[in-house]
């Protein structure tokens, strides 16, 4: 891919070529056949949801029953985020937390993205990425449905697939694959600059999409978050600055994104989401973006209180990724192993992350190191 000397022309050139992406492609399918297939599907996904949900209070109200109280002992770490979630969904603008059928927005309360990394603890949404225009090319090998899989099983609670082409050597068919074959939420990570690609992200299966604010404005923004969500969708929007944040948070964004790294110089530095996490309400939630690799940026992003980190690089780059992340896990929360299905596999419970988030934060405070949480 194409690594940029000159790095400020970085955003007007990929701009530009994501336009004439989008362009070619409405060439090949129309806006108004991807909008119909995206809308159908969206209303088969609101059925399919209904019937979970109830089957879910079914299960619940019977382990109630026979436990003697309102439902397992067990969800109680998941109850005592309620608050933060339901703060989350309330935050909205245009008809929110709705799918479509027949062109008429009707509710859903299945909200995967927004439910996986609320929880207590500190999330990992994992990347799967190729390429970057600051790094080139990342890794010589790169099987996006075995990386997916490896995350999966070491307990990531969401996944970021790249699909852009020129500069990052993502592809379409990635995203829809791997939507597939795993059972975690997947983020569409592309330059959003047309609702053709919002409506093609639903089709490709994406529970989520990435709105950067910088490429954006502020029209656009409040168009593509109602809309994402109008189609079932969450919607990172993505900041870099205090003024980028204070947008997001006007149009009404529920999960806000902190990238640490400059788009226009390339530069990382984690303090911007530390020193931008105290701007960010409490009911909407945070994802640091960028640079983080280490014990230490870990335990950072866990004493700013951060709800999500979205790490790449550092994954795609070590030699065994699932033993990676179950590493980043257990610095920043506990893990639990167990079988699923008959294979091992790492998940945390929301107690054990909160659990192992506090020793964490202990113990870094402890060896006056800053504030724990």
């Amino acid at each position: 891919p194409p690594r940029y000397v000159n790095r400020h022309g970085y955003l007007q050139a990929i701009i530009e070529s994501t336009q004439k992406r989008v362009d070619a492609a409405k060439q090949e399918r129309s806006l108004d056949d991807l909008r119909w297939r995206a809308e159908e599907q969206a209303a088969g996904g609101q059925a399919g949801n209904a019937k979970r949900r109830t089957e879910e209070l079914a299960a619940d109200g019977q382990a109630g029953a026979t436990n003697g109280q309102a439902g397992p002992a067990s969800r109680q770490a998941e109850e005592q985020a309620a608050n933060k979630q339901a703060g989350a969904t309330n935050r909205q603008v245009g008809p929110t937390n709705r799918q479509v059928t027949n062109g008429q927005a009707v509710k859903d309360e299945s909200r995967p993205f927004l439910d996986a990394i609320s929880k207590p603890g500190l999330s990992f949404i994992c990347e799967v990425k190729q390429a970057s225009p600051s790094k080139g090319q990342i890794v010589a090998n790169f099987d996006h449905l075995s990386i997916a899989r490896d995350y999966e099983e070491a307990g990531a609670d969401a996944l970021s697939v790249l699909t852009e082409p020129v500069y990052f050597r993502g592809d379409s068919r990635y995203l829809a694959e791997i939507a597939k074959q795993v059972k975690i939420p997947v983020l569409r990570k592309d330059f959003v600059l047309d609702e053709y690609q919002i409506y093609e992200s639903r089709v490709l299966g994406a529970s989520a999409i990435l709105l950067i604010v910088a490429i954006l404005d502020d029209g656009q923004l409040g168009a593509f978050l109602e809309l994402s969500e109008r189609l079932g969708m969450e919607a990172l929007v993505e900041t870099h600055n205090k003024e980028e944040l204070q947008r997001a948070l006007t149009v009404g964004a529920r999960i806000v994104g902190v990238n640490n790294r400059d788009l226009k110089t390339f530069k990382v530095d984690i303090g911007v989401s530390e020193r931008l996490r105290p701007l960010v309400p409490s009911d909407v939630v945070y994802v640091a973006e960028s640079g983080i690799g280490t014990a230490s940026d870990l335990q950072r992003m866990v004493r700013a209180k951060a709800d999500a980190v979205l790490v790449g690089e550092a994954l795609m780059q070590a030699s065994e990724r699932r033993d990676k992340l179950l590493e980043f896990r257990e610095i920043a929360g506990g893990t639990e192993v167990h079988t699923v299905e008959g294979a091992g596999k790492a998940t945390s419970t929301a107690a054990g992350k909160a659990a192992g988030k506090a020793a964490v934060t202990a113990a870094v405070t402890g060896a006056g190191r800053g504030e724990g949480r």
